[in-house]
C-alpha cells in the first residue's frame, strides 16, 4: 500500500507510487492506483474519478454532491436512476429512511400499502376509493363552503355500528339519494327482500313496498315471525285516510279509504281498549273547543273515582286549573305567580332563582327571615326605615364572609356606625384576635388595643407617595412611643411638656431652644462647657461653672451615683 504524506503534482500520464511527505495530494492528469493508497491529507482531483473496485467505503459523517447522484442499473441498456434536489430547497431539508427492508413509493406509481395510518387524507373533487380492479366503490362530492359531514362510527359486542350528520348547523338529516326511479332499500342478512324497512319501486322487480317486523317481535294480538304491511298501489285523493284493505288482499294491505268532513263528529269516539296516541309527522295539533266560552276538560280515574284533572277556562283566556300537583322537570316559562297558599316546597335538592334582570323580595310586613329547618337564624328586617341584617340564633353572631381572594367594602354617602353593645370591636386575621377598639363600659373612654403579645401600635402614612411610619408604641418595651417627626402643639405657647404633677424625670435632646414673648435663646452643649446664644441679637455668653463632682449634694452623677 502506499502512503501519501507530501504534495504531490502528477503530470499527464504519469503515475504515483509510494512517495512521502507532509503535505496535500493534486492529481492533474491521469493517475492510475494498482494498489491500496492511503491518503492523509487533502486530495484535490481536477478530473473525473473512477472507481473499479467492488466497494467503494467513504469514512465520514456526511457527504456533499453539488448536483445529482446517479445510480446505473444492472440489467441491459442499463437505466439510471437520477438522485436530485428537483428546483433546490428553500431550507434545508433532511430526508429519512425507514429501518427496514422495502420499497420507497412515488406520487405517481400504483402500490399496495400495508399497516398505514391515514390522519386527515384529502381527496379530490369525485375522488374515490376503488376495489383491487380500480373499479369506483365510493366517490366523494365535494360542495362548497362545507360545514356538514358523515360520522361513521364502529361497535362493540351486541351494539349497532352508526352513521351519524354532525356539523355546525343545528339540525342535520342524512339524504338517501337514488338514481333515476330506483328507490331505498334495507335489508337483512337472510332475505332479499326483508329488513326493518323494505321500498321498492312500482318499476322493480319485486313491485313492493312495505314495512317488514322483526322475527318474534310482539304484535297486537300474539309473537309472530315478522309481516309486511303494504302500501296502497294507487294514489289517494282529498280527505281519504288509511285503512286495512277490505279486499281480497287481506290485511296486510292498505287501501284509501273516503273520509268527508263531519262525517266522523269527535261524539262518535267510544272507549278502546288500548292506549290513544295522536301523532303528526307535519303541522300543529289542534284541540279545539269551538262554541263561546266552553271549556277542555282533562278526566281520569283516580283510585276507581272519576277525577276532573285539568280545566282549561274558555271564559278566562284559558286559565288552567289543576287538581293535584304540577310537577315540570323542564322548567316553567310564565309571565306573573299568583299563590293562594302560604309556602313553596322543594322535596330535595337546592332551589335556583335566575333572571335576566333584577330581583326584588317586597315584604309588606318588613321582615324578610332566613330559616333552617324552621329555626330562624337571621333576616333583612326595616327597623323604623332602617335596613338591618340580623343573625337571629343565640350564641350564633352575625358574620360576613367575602369571595375568596377578594376584600368586603362597605360604601356609606354619609357615616359608617359601629354599634357594639359589648363595648368591643374586635379585629381578627383568619380567626386569630389582633387588635381591639374598646369602649370602656363604667367611663366611656375609647381604647385600642393590641391583642398580640409584644407587637407594636403604629401609625402609618403616605409622605408625598412614600410610605412612612409616623407614631410607634413599642408594646415590647412597656409602650415607649417612637415618633418619626417632629411633635408640634396645636396652638402656639399654650400647651405643656408635662406639667407641675406629671414631670418627665429625664429629657434627652440636643441644643435646648427656650422662646417665648421677651426672649430667645439656645441653650449649647460645647465641648467643656455650656453656653447661651441670644437668638434675637446673636451674642453668645459663656457660664461659669464650679466643679462639684466630689461633694455628693447635688444629684447623680453620670452612673447615678450620689
Amino acid at each position: 500500500m502506499a502512503l501519501f504524506t507530501n504534495s504531490i503534482t502528477g503530470s499527464a500520464g504519469g503515475g504515483i507510487d509510494g512517495v512521502a511527505g507532509a503535505g496535500g495530494i493534486s492529481i492533474s492528469g491521469s493517475t492510475r492506483f494498482e494498489d491500496d493508497a492511503d491518503f492523509r491529507g487533502a486530495v484535490s482531483i481536477a478530473g473525473n474519478l473512477t472507481v473499479e473496485g467492488t466497494t467503494t467505503t467513504i469514512n465520514s459523517t456526511t457527504l456533499n454532491v453539488t448536483s445529482s447522484i446517479i445510480l446505473e442499473g444492472t440489467v441491459s441498456p442499463n437505466h439510471e436512476i437520477t438522485l436530485t434536489t428537483g428546483d433546490g430547497p428553500s431550507a434545508d431539508r433532511t430526508l429519512t429512511l425507514p429501518d427496514a427492508t422495502d420499497t420507497l413509493v412515488g406520487k405517481d406509481t400504483t402500490d399496495t400499502l400495508t399497516n398505514k395510518t391515514l390522519t386527515t387524507p384529502k381527496f379530490a373533487d369525485a375522488g374515490f376509493i376503488a376495489d383491487s380492479n380500480g373499479n369506483e366503490m365510493l366517490r366523494f362530492q365535494q360542495v362548497g363552503s362545507a360545514v356538514n359531514h358523515l360520522d361513521i362510527h364502529n361497535a362493540a359486542n351486541n351494539n349497532n355500528p352508526i352513521i351519524e350528520a354532525v356539523g355546525d348547523s343545528t339540525n342535520v338529516g342524512i339524504a338517501l339519494k337514488t338514481k333515476a326511479a330506483s328507490g331505498v332499500g334495507l335489508f337483512n342478512s337472510n332475505s332479499s327482500y326483508g329488513g326493518a324497512i323494505a321500498y321498492y319501486v312500482a318499476n322493480s322487480t319485486t313491485k313492493y313496498a312495505g314495512w317488514m317486523a322483526p322475527a318474534d317481535v310482539s304484535l297486537p294480538g300474539s309473537a309472530m315471525a315478522g309481516y309486511n304491511i303494504a302500501l296502497p298501489v294507487t294514489t289517494g285523493s282529498t280527505n281519504q285516510v288509511l285503512r286495512v284493505s277490505s279486499s281480497a288482499n287481506g290485511n296486510n294491505f292498505l287501501e284509501w279509504a273516503d273520509v268527508t268532513a263531519g262525517s266522523l263528529a269527535a261524539d262518535d269516539l267510544s272507549a278502546g281498549d288500548a292506549a290513544v296516541n295522536i301523532t303528526t309527522d307535519t303541522g300543529n295539533i289542534t284541540i279545539d273547543a269551538a262554541a263561546n266560552n266552553s271549556d277542555i276538560i282533562f278526566k281520569g280515574t283516580d283510585g276507581g273515582a272519576d277525577i276532573t284533572m285539568l280545566t282549561l277556562d274558555g271564559s278566562e283566556a284559558g286559565a288552567a286549573t289543576f287538581n293535584g300537583v304540577v310537577t315540570a322537570d323542564a322548567g316553567v316559562a310564565i309571565d306573573n305567580i299568583t299563590i293562594d297558599g302560604t309556602e313553596i316546597d322543594l322535596s330535595s335538592g337546592d332551589l335556583t332563582i335566575d333572571v335576566a334582570g333584577d330581583i326584588f323580595l317586597d315584604a309588606g310586613g318588613g321582615d324578610v327571615e332566613i330559616r333552617d329547618d324552621g329555626t330562624l337564624i337571621g333576616g333583612l328586617v326595616n327597623n323604623s326605615n332602617v335596613f338591618e341584617l340580623s343573625g337571629s340564633v343565640a350564641g350564633g353572631g352575625l358574620k360576613l364572609v367575602g369571595p375568596f381572594g377578594a376584600d368586603i367594602t362597605v360604601d356609606s354617602a354619609n357615616d359608617i356606625v359601629l354599634d357594639a353593645d359589648g363595648g368591643d370591636v374586635i379585629l381578627k386575621d383568619g380567626g386569630t384576635s389582633r387588635a381591639t377598639l374598646t369602649i370602656a363600659t363604667g367611663s366611656g373612654d375609647f381604647q385600642i388595643g393590641v391583642n398580640t403579645n409584644d407587637k407594636d401600635l403604629t401609625v402609618v402614612g403616605l409622605d408625598n407617595n412614600v410610605a412612612v411610619t409616623a407614631l410607634r408604641v413599642d408594646m415590647s418595651d412597656a409602650g415607649t412611643l417612637q415618633v418619626h417627626h417632629d411633635i408640634l402643639p396645636m396652638t402656639d405657647n399654650v400647651s405643656n411638656l408635662g406639667s407641675a404633677s406629671k414631670r418627665f424625670a429625664n429629657v434627652f435632646t440636643g441644643d435646648l431652644h427656650l422662646n417665648n414673648a421677651r426672649g430667645n435663646w439656645t441653650l449649647i452643649e460645647e465641648s467643656s462647657f455650656l453656653s447661651l446664644r441670644d437668638n434675637n441679637s446673636g451674642r453668645r455668653y459663656k457660664l461659669l461653672m464650679e466643679d462639684i463632682t466630689d461633694s455628693g449634694e447635688y444629684g447623680p452623677d453620670n452612673e447615678g451615683n450620689m
